[in-house]
């Protein structure tokens, strides 16, 4: 993948269908695309293929949107809406950008309160796990009535087994993107140095955690004692970390005992020493503490080419396409495997409210965002998702933004994603609890040992504590 035709500027205000064929085709006047596949999916689309409504429905009435998003996000919910309000006039669209945001719990919890809440707002996974059984309508019902829509016929496997986990037994809403981490890498450091490419060694089976770190090792430049560029600019962050523990045959939590596991596995322990290791055995990352003021963060020293490969998640291509333009070559793989391919499914949804006054109206909102039109809006304004749904025109605008053959393995490698089984309403301060105490062994202040053994042990009181808080709510 080249920056120049990743980031491309979208149509404006594009209009349903059409208004994504006008986005993807101003993109394809530059890099070359055949569109006629695209143009015929849209049209099925529009017909209800793949699961999109086909004719509107009669549902009617005002809805508001929340879409808490910088200025980019809400060009293109703005686009969404837009293309929403064409293929259902009877549904007004109020779409707001308040203080209040979901992802800062503490900012939402008064509108909550008050009663001042949307009727529908765009979700991460955790905030769904805190709100959804507190204020979120659960669509089961309404999914079972739906005759445009069902969930193991139209959405991917890995879209679906999301949804669920992070419901907790419930549906709060849709899948309305789908990804996972990924390695990005500098395709002309790997040229210039003869090194097979990451995508055909996945290709062959051969894309391994030692095919990546003999990678680093050669991609590794040094100046005397300083290191100029690095081969893997790794990190630890509870998702990523949990990644390799997955692909090391470990596992984080047994729904069984309903207990954090992970602490006395020695497949965890080998897992997050091997990252270690990048940075203090091989030397391939970057050293604590971090040189910030010449490398930045990570995908800022990819950006600059001070790294050739770091691992990071999908949605990241919108900082690194533009960066990339003209200068370097770059390209996405799954992650390296370890014993077994295995990455965290993330990704984000779209609900509405139990106090929505146009139920039936926000439903079909609901299911417009979390569709393919908006999937190729969403694309066309180079935000990088997997498509949740099964439909041809998802695929196509996807392989736009991303080489077929690149986008092909994203898609593959969801196959491989791991369910998250402790979700509860407190998993937000449970990735917290876990990435502080990996940050702690990443600097060197504690043990591997010592440092599973904390995040375990208050990860555990937090899963109670939240098991806790669902039974109050009358969820078993």
């Amino acid at each position: 993948m080249n920056g120049k035709s990743a980031s491309n500027a979208p149509a404006r205000n594009p209009q349903g269908a059409e208004g994504v064929r006008r986005g993807l085709a101003r993109r394809a006047l530059i890099s070359g695309i055949d569109l006629a596949p695209v143009s015929l999916a849209l049209a099925a689309c529009e017909r209800g293929a793949g699961g999109q409504a086909g004719p509107p429905t009669a549902a009617a009435g005002s809805v508001e949107l929340w879409a808490t998003s910088e200025a980019e996000g809400m060009k293109m919910y703005g686009e969404v809406v837009a293309a929403f309000q064409t293929r259902f006039p009877g549904i007004t669209v109020k779409i707001s950008n308040p203080s209040a945001n979901p992802d800062n719990p503490e900012s939402l919890l008064p509108q909550v309160a008050a009663g001042t809440t949307p009727d529908v707002l765009p979700f991460s996974p955790p905030s769904l796990a805190q709100f959804g059984p507190r204020v979120l309508t659960d669509v089961t019902t309404l999914l079972a009535k739906d005759r445009t829509l069902n969930l193991e016929r139209d959405l991917e496997p890995a879209a679906v087994s999301f949804l669920r986990d992070w419901s907790m037994g419930k549906l709060y809403g849709l899948t309305r993107t789908l990804n996972t981490i990924v390695m990005y890498y500098n395709a002309d450091h790997f040229a210039q140095q003869a090194l097979p490419d990451p995508g055909t060694l996945f290709d062959q089976g051969k894309w391994t955690w030692t095919a990546a770190l003999d990678a680093a090792r050669t991609l590794t430049r040094r100046s005397g004692s300083e290191t100029e560029r690095y081969g893997w600019d790794a990190d630890i962050e509870v998702e990523r970390a949990s990644a390799f523990i997955y692909q090391h045959n470990g596992s984080l939590f047994d729904k069984g005992q309903q207990k954090f596991v992970f602490a006395q596995q020695a497949e965890a322990r080998e897992a997050i020493q091997w990252l270690l290791d990048l940075k203090d055995r091989h030397q391939v990352a970057p050293l604590v503490p971090r040189d910030t003021g010449r490398l930045g963060n990570a995908p800022d020293a990819f950006s600059r080419q001070l790294s050739s490969m770091y691992h990071d998640y999908t949605t990241r291509l919108r900082v690194i396409a533009p960066r990339a333009a003209n200068v370097f070559k770059f390209g996405l793989v799954p992650l390296p495997t370890g014993r077994k391919p295995a990455a965290p499914a993330t990704g984000g949804f779209v609900s509405s409210f139990k106090a929505s006054k146009a139920p039936e109206a926000a439903w079909e909102l609901v299911k417009f965002i979390s569709g393919p039109e908006a999937t190729a809006i969403s694309l066309a304004n180079n935000i990088l998702v997997v498509p949740p749904r099964r439909d041809e025109a998802s695929r196509q605008a996807f392989f736009k933004v991303v080489p077929e053959e690149q986008a092909k393995r994203l898609m593959k490698s969801m196959a491989s994603t791991v369910p998250a089984p402790y979700v509860r309403p407190t998993v937000r301060q449970m990735w917290a609890a876990m990435t502080t105490e990996m940050r702690e062994t990443w600097d060197g202040k504690r043990t591997v040992v010592e440092a599973l053994g904390r995040a375990s042990a208050e990860m555990q009181r937090l899963y109670d504590e939240g098991t806790t808080e669902m039974r109050g709510l009358g969820i078993s």
